[in-house]
């Protein structure tokens, strides 16, 4: 069966609100498929395959940056495609990947598609204007 744009809508904003938002886990877990397949993650060399190697990355994500709020500034869909258009903030407290804790604050934006099946995430494209982050905390050269 086909998904409904709404659908693929109402994953992705619960994935968002809820699961980033809010920073619960479990939620992330609901949303997305066991064999999820996530391209363009930060500090992940090439794509990262399974939702308990997603949930980690995730945990990794909110242990840095516990006070992140992502915005959605605009959500569309197709078919069991979603495409969103993200404001993210927040402070890096923690080490992210081979990021050293900063203590400093930005904003990024970020655009993301996802792929939706029976209800769940089984894809999503990450791209998230990284420089303008790493320029923020002072780490870019």
């Amino acid at each position: 069966m086909a998904t409904e744009p709404q659908t693929a809508k109402a994953v992705v904003r619960r994935y968002t609100e809820e699961g980033y938002n809010e920073e619960n886990p479990a939620v992330i877990e609901e949303t997305v498929a066991d064999d999820v397949v996530v391209h363009g993650l930060h500090g992940v060399d090439g794509s990262l395959h399974g939702s308990d190697a997603y949930l980690e990355w995730a945990g990794d994500l909110f242990r840095a940056m516990p006070d992140a709020e992502v915005e959605t500034e605009a959500l569309i869909a197709e078919g069991d495609m979603a495409a969103v258009h993200w404001t993210i903030s927040g402070t890096q407290e923690g080490q992210l990947g081979e990021l050293p804790a900063t203590g400093e604050s930005f904003t990024m934006r970020a655009l993301a598609f996802f792929r939706i099946e029976d209800g769940e995430i089984v894809e999503k494209w990450y791209n998230p204007d990284e420089l303008s982050m790493l320029e923020q905390l002072g780490l870019a050269d």
